[in-house]
Order: C-alpha cells, then sequence, then structure tokens
C-alpha cells in the first residue's frame, strides 16, 4: 500500500484506480487466479517481486517470472532494445545460493539503497517502528525506481492470453 501510495503521488497516475496489482489481495475469492495473474501480467509496466527465500520456492511465484520474462523477450525482440522492468525489493535477506539462475542477471544493490534494509528487508523495517525513517526512505527509493523503469520505455502491452504461466522459471531443470 505505502508503495502504491508513493507511487499515485509522484506520478499522474489516476488517484481511483490502484498502480499495482498484488496476487495475493487483487484476487477476488472464488477468481481463477491464472486469469487474474494473467490479465494483470499483460499489461503491468513494472514486475516488483519481494525478494525472500520463500518467493524463490513458490510455483506461482516462479510461473509469474516465466510469463513476465516471456513479454520482455517478445518486446526485445519486436523493437531490437533490451529492457529490464524488474525492480526487486529484498523482503527478507536472501543468500546467494538460493537465488535460482535465471534471477540472478537482474542486479540489484540493496546495500547502496540502505545498509539497514539489505541486512534486514522490508518486513523488519515495517515491524520495527524504530526503522520507520529507513523504511520511508526505502519506499521512495522503490517508487522512484518502479517510475523510472514505467516510464522510461514501457514494455508493451499484449493480451492475457499470451501470457504464459505454465513454467515455473525458479525450477531447476533436469540434468
Amino acid at each position: 500500500r505505502d508503495l502504491c501510495a508513493e507511487i499515485t503521488e509522484r506520478t499522474e497516475w489516476p488517484t481511483h484506480l490502484p498502480p499495482g496489482f498484488i496476487d495475493a489481495s487483487g484476487i477476488r475469492p472464488g477468481e481463477d487466479w491464472r486469469r487474474a495473474v494473467g490479465a494483470a501480467l499483460a499489461t503491468c509496466r513494472v514486475l516488483v517481486p519481494l525478494y525472500s527465500r520463500r518467493y524463490f520456492t513458490r510455483t506461482e511465484c516462479g510461473r509469474e517470472w516465466h510469463a513476465f520474462q516471456g513479454r520482455m523477450l517478445i518486446h526485445e525482440a519486436r523493437l531490437g532494445t533490451q529492457i529490464t522492468p524488474i525492480v526487486p525489493a529484498l523482503w527478507t535477506p536472501v543468500a546467494a545460493e538460493f537465488i535460482p539462475s535465471p534471477v540472478r542477471g537482474i542486479h540489484v544493490d540493496f546495500q547502496a539503497v540502505n545498509q539497514i534494509y539489505a541486512a534486514e528487508g522490508l518486513y523488519t523495517l515495517i515491524k520495527n517502528s524504530a526503522y520507520k525513517r529507513i523504511y520511508l526512505k526505502v519506499v521512495k527509493h522503490l517508487a522512484e525506481q518502479v517510475i523510472d523503469a514505467a516510464e522510461g520505455r514501457p514494455l508493451e502491452v499484449c493480451g492475457a492470453d499470451d501470457i504464459d504461466l505454465s513454467r515455473n522459471a525458479f525450477e531447476q531443470p533436469p540434468e
């Protein structure tokens, strides 16, 4: 919510529309997960994954990553320009060995944002009121990154039926 509010305040985004979609809260009870997520992934400009060990073990997260990466590749093939509209947020610290190989190409220096953020992650910053100023600084930084990625070279929109949620990008291929 804080990131969405920060993005709304820093852009001309209509205040009555949410600037973000969260698969945990953006799907109504009884709604088809694949359809709702596919529609969101077909039109979103930026993917903001919440890095944590749990994130990289969730099949749904791996499928969303694969689908978004597929959209990026199609965009690059059509326009001949490489883009990286993925802005990771550190939910909880993750050791390098737990980051799947498809993700390692997205370089993020969490230390450069804030040392406590890099050491603790957003989860701790949110839970501990002593970190409120740092949390707000990190949210501002993330909002700026998202806006830059969305406005720089926007990712082309595609149809929801073109979104491939069949493959988990985080699974290691069989040897």
